[in-house]
């Protein structure tokens, strides 16, 4: 690159002459032709070449574009999102993102699709007529609209005593009901819910009297279901839990009854 000026009205010179502008496809130095006379020159009005002149040579470094993989899960009927994107299906995509250098960053997403989950607690008391509270919790789940659950428990070893802990999101339209060993929860809206995180739907209250495992009613078609709006049902991973208890009820039994005289012991 060659630049040349002059003027016949002198001019004092500190700072900026002009900038160059390059399209970069690979770092390239930046140096002044010394070498050949008259090619980097200053000169006054008279012609004189300005002595004592410093030449600094530059350069241009050209960043590499960051080329990466990443695994990341989605939920079924849900949505991912990544440099200004949003996908909502299983699979694996090429993403042309922007890298902390500035470079471009192409990006081999792979999306794997996750089943929803329910899981009931596990929870331990210490004696016979203890309460005890356990939580069903929900995570992966998305564009939620319905829920059926119906969760097993030994009658002879717990009594159902009340729900706690409802969560807001299902506060509307919730049923729930015990009957004969199973308690049955029903809901839905028109408004989904969304629940990437485990969180605590709501909590189960019992009294113990021994030890219970605590299952869902799978067996049972419909018992057991997670729907969208669209009344698709969404693919549900169901956890089971129990309840234990450590302690004995203690037993005192009285002797028989003795005939004793008067004064004796």
């Amino acid at each position: 690159m060659r630049a040349t000026w002059f003027d016949l009205n002198p001019s004092v010179l500190n700072g900026l002459l002009f900038n160059m502008r390059f399209v970069v496809t690979a770092s390239s130095s930046l140096g002044f032709d010394l070498a050949t006379v008259g090619n980097c020159e200053y000169n006054d009005v008279n012609a004189d070449i300005i002595p004592n002149t410093q030449f600094v040579n530059g350069g241009v470094t050209a960043l590499q574009a960051v080329t990466s993989t990443a695994t990341r899960n989605i939920a079924f009927g849900g949505t991912f999102s990544a440099c200004g994107q949003t996908f909502n299906a299983p699979g694996t995509y090429t993403l042309n993102c922007t890298a902390a250098n500035g470079c471009d960053s192409i990006v081999t997403l792979t999306l794997v699709q996750v089943n929803a989950s329910i899981a009931v607690g596990n929870g331990t008391v210490a004696c016979p007529g203890d309460v005890i509270t356990v939580p069903v919790t929900i995570s992966d789940a998305a564009n939620l609209a319905a829920i059926s659950l119906a969760l097993n428990y030994n009658t002879q070893a717990l009594s159902y005593v009340s729900y706690s802990g409802l969560n807001p999101a299902i506060a509307n339209n919730f049923l729930i009901n015990n009957v004969n060993g199973q308690v049955r929860v029903a809901w839905f809206d028109l408004t989904p819910a969304n629940f990437s995180a485990q969180t605590v739907l709501f909590n189960l209250v019992f009294n113990v009297q021994g030890n219970s495992p605590l299952s869902w009613n799978t067996a049972t078609p419909g018992d057991c279901e997670l729907g969208n709006l669209d009344g698709n049902i969404i693919p549900t991973t169901f956890t089971a839990g129990s309840v234990t208890m450590n302690g004995v009820r203690a037993v005192i039994t009285a002797a028989s009854s003795t005939t004793l005289c008067t004064g004796e012991q």
